[in-house]
């Protein structure tokens, strides 16, 4: 007895569903999702529903807190910060303004002790109360200049010819320093009174 191998005939669905062809030629099948069968989305559950709501309401005072933020710096500080510019700018216009008037009475003060100090005939003591005159003059030409540009020429010459005739004539120096002093005292007067 020799059994030969069942073959059993494919049913008629079989045939129907998988249907044998070659392989280059192979048609794709592609399944066609009925119209009528609408997809349902799982619905949402109560909690992640309160967590999904939260989170949107923060988002939203997130943003209402940034834009206040955005509106206040640009109402409050930018404005201030260009009037601080200013305010700044005109401190630092005084302050230059200040110096300056500090180097006009310093060097009336050296001008007034060497006055002196010719007057009680030490001739010493005024060539080195006159030692940095010189160099406060030369700070003070530009604004001196603004009032008589006469006076700021002639300011440092006069003081070289003050600084010359202390050894040779005491009394003519004294009188020039008088003099460079009364033309220092009104230009103080011109520029810094207020």
């Amino acid at each position: 007895m020799t059994t030969e191998p069942s073959e059993t005939p494919p049913s008629p669905v079989e045939v129907e569903t998988s249907p044998v062809y070659p392989e280059s030629s192979a048609p794709v099948v592609e399944p066609v999702i009925a119209a009528s069968d609408p997809v349902e989305k799982p619905k949402m559950g109560r909690l992640r529903r309160v967590w999904r709501i939260a989170l949107l309401a923060l988002v939203a005072v997130g943003l209402v807190f940034l834009a206040g933020m955005l509106t206040d710096h640009y109402v409050r500080y930018v404005p201030m910060k260009a009037s601080l510019a200013f305010s700044l700018a005109q401190t630092q216009a005084d302050l230059d303004q200040a110096n300056l008037h500090i180097e006009l009475l310093q060097a009336l003060v050296e001008i007034k002790t060497a006055h002196l100090e010719l007057a009680s005939g030490n001739v010493a003591g005024a060539k080195s109360a006159l030692l940095n005159t010189a160099a406060r003059l030369e700070t003070l030409k530009p604004a001196v200049e603004s009032v008589d540009a006469t006076l700021a020429a002639n300011m440092r010459t006069r003081l070289e010819m003050i600084l010359s005739g202390m050894d040779g004539d005491p009394q003519t120096a004294q009188a020039d320093l008088g003099l460079l002093a009364q033309n220092l005292l009104s230009v103080e007067t011109l520029l810094f009174a207020k």
